[in-house]
């Protein structure tokens, strides 16, 4: 069970490396991000308490705030930084997987798994993505093959277990 947990958690930070990468890459999107994490701030926050309401009646409705480019290369920086961290972390969680499960296979899947399933979530929230029938179809195939597997392994331990039981 310890090898799944590391699979899992390894998975999860593949799939945020890659959002990372994705930010850290895309002038774009990382522009966007900081507008509403911007508009986000102005309005959610006690420090423009006074003229809030002025304040934003004034601002643009394109989203445009004239500090994101100004800080936009420190924070594709960052998200740079964050693509390489979550990578080293991963591989290291990804080894403690492997010396923790059964099998190689077994911890590999998971990780595959735990990957595909996030980035799909990451896909959706943070960049609208659809994902179709066949994309539903080839990840429960892959989740109910890792069963499959876990299960056999379960089993041939089982087994194991019991004929070495008969042999004392």
């Amino acid at each position: 069970m310890k090898g799944i947990t590391y699979s899992i958690m390894s998975g999860l930070l593949a799939a945020t490396a890659s959002l990372c990468g994705k930010l850290s890459m895309a002038v774009d999107e990382t522009k966007y991000l900081c507008e509403v994490l911007v508009q986000f701030y102005l309005e959610k926050s006690n420090f423009f308490v006074l003229d809030l309401e002025r304040d934003l009646k004034s601002l643009p409705t394109s989203g445009y705030f004239p500090i994101c480019p100004n800080f936009l290369i420190a924070v594709r920086f960052g998200f740079f930084l964050l693509m390489v961290l979550s990578n080293a972390v991963m591989w290291i969680l990804f080894t403690k997987a492997l010396c923790s499960s059964s099998t190689t296979i077994e911890a590999t899947l998971t990780n595959t798994a735990a990957n595909f399933l996030f980035t799909a979530v990451f896909g959706q929230v943070f960049f609208g993505e659809t994902l179709t029938f066949l994309w539903w179809t080839g990840i429960m195939m892959i989740v109910i093959g890792l069963m499959v597997i876990h299960r056999a392994n379960q089993l041939n331990t089982a087994v194991s277990r019991a004929s070495a039981k008969k042999l004392k």
